[in-house]
């Protein structure tokens, strides 16, 4: 599996600051209180925004649905019909 920012194609800076984000988030939360892939993808978001790395939220749900699905291969489909089938297979 490729790491993430080999997917998601952003600056290290933005990278470390959601790294950043995870830690401190997690440094006064239990991983079994909150779900740590939706924390990952929120802290990525917000890490982008700060940083002014825009991405679309369309495009880090592509890239989580690839880091989960290994087997699926992105370059098959759309961004937004990859983004469709994560956010389907989410439990909520």
């Amino acid at each position: 599996m490729l790491p993430f920012d080999t997917y998601y194609l952003s600056p290290f800076r933005t990278i470390a600051l959601s790294q950043l984000y995870f830690q401190l988030f997690f440094a006064e939360r239990s991983f079994s209180e909150y779900p740590h892939m939706d924390i990952a993808l929120t802290c990525v978001l917000v890490a982008s925004k700060a940083e002014e790395t825009y991405k679309k939220i369309r495009q880090i749900l592509a890239v989580a649905f690839l880091i989960l699905n290994p087997t699926f291969h992105g370059d098959e489909v759309d961004v937004k019909v990859i983004a469709v089938a994560f956010v389907n297979s989410i439990d909520c």
